[in-house]
C-alpha cells in the first residue's frame, strides 16, 4: 500500500476496508492536478489534491471509472462534495466481487 497517504489509509480501514482488498483493488493517493487529470478529471475537479482514489470495477473486475474523496472538499451549491466522479460519467458501483477470500475479524 505504497502508493496511499497515511491520512488515506485511515480512512479506507476506519470504514472496515481489508488491506487485502485495499491492496487488491487498486486504491491509492493522488497528490498532483496531473494524477487527476490523467484519469480524466476536469480542472475544478483535479485542484482537489490530495485526494484519495477510488477505482470503480465493472462485473469483470475492470477499471472503468474513478471516483475521488478530497481531502479538503469543494463547496457546490453550498454543500461540500464529499466524492467526485469523473465529469460526464456515471458513479456506479466501488465493489468488486471477492471469490474464495474471508476475512475473519480479530475478536
Amino acid at each position: 500500500m505504497a502508493n496511499l497517504l497515511a491520512q488515506h489509509l485511515e480512512v479506507l480501514r476506519a470504514r472496515g476496508v481489508p488491506d487485502a482488498v485495499i491492496a487488491e483493488t487498486g486504491y491509492c493517493s493522488a497528490t498532483t492536478k496531473a494524477e487527476l487529470h490523467r484519469r480524466g478529471f476536469s480542472a475544478g475537479q483535479a485542484a482537489q489534491v490530495p485526494s484519495l482514489v477510488i477505482p470503480l470495477h465493472d462485473v469483470r473486475g475492470e477499471i472503468r471509472n474513478y471516483q475521488i474523496r478530497p481531502d479538503t472538499r469543494r463547496v457546490l451549491d453550498g454543500k461540500p462534495v464529499k466524492y467526485e466522479t469523473v465529469k460526464g460519467s456515471k458513479s456506479g458501483s466501488a465493489e468488486i466481487q471477492r471469490r474464495g477470500i474471508r476475512e475473519t475479524p480479530s475478536a
